[in-house]
């Protein structure tokens, strides 16, 4: 959780950052556009300039991209660590919920009059007994899901 919310403050800073050089940038073109002399559309034309701006956003990604995947496998923990782990496998037709104790439960769409809840209602419900004892849920596919 903490990881996360350094994850978004950094990445807020980050463009607020951005969005103010690219801010200054256009006041610079705008105010350089007032003038005539060529020398100002010389060095704005140049291929050190192109360079630096083609691999500025390379820099950023990867300064999103690194804190971002450390937070995202930071949040990987083991199933074994749980009273109740469920791993739900969606299909396109039809979900499985597979616990650890060996017991696995189907659940297919239900036929529902009123569209309500994107039409995933289904037939089989599964209730976790959150707050009494520790649960971890892994969700993963069979196959393509349309959502």
């Amino acid at each position: 959780m903490l990881q996360r919310d350094w994850l978004l403050d950094f990445v807020l800073l980050l463009l607020i950052a951005l969005c103010m050089a690219v801010c200054c940038l256009l006041a610079g073109v705008a105010c350089s556009l007032h003038s005539c002399d060529g020398v100002r559309f010389a060095r704005a034309h140049s291929s050190t300039y192109d360079l630096a701006f083609s691999r500025a956003p390379c820099f950023i990604l990867a300064s999103i991209a690194m804190p971002s995947l450390a937070a995202l496998y930071g949040c990987v923990v083991s199933m074994t660590n749980f009273a109740v782990a469920l791993t739900i496998t969606g299909s396109q037709w039809h979900w499985s919920y597979d616990f650890d104790a060996g017991c696995t439960i189907h659940a297919f769409m239900a036929v529902v009059r009123i569209a309500t809840a994107r039409s995933l209602e289904t037939d089989n419900h599964v209730v976790l007994p959150i707050g009494q004892t520790s649960c971890c849920a892994a969700l993963t596919r069979a196959d393509v899901l349309h959502c």
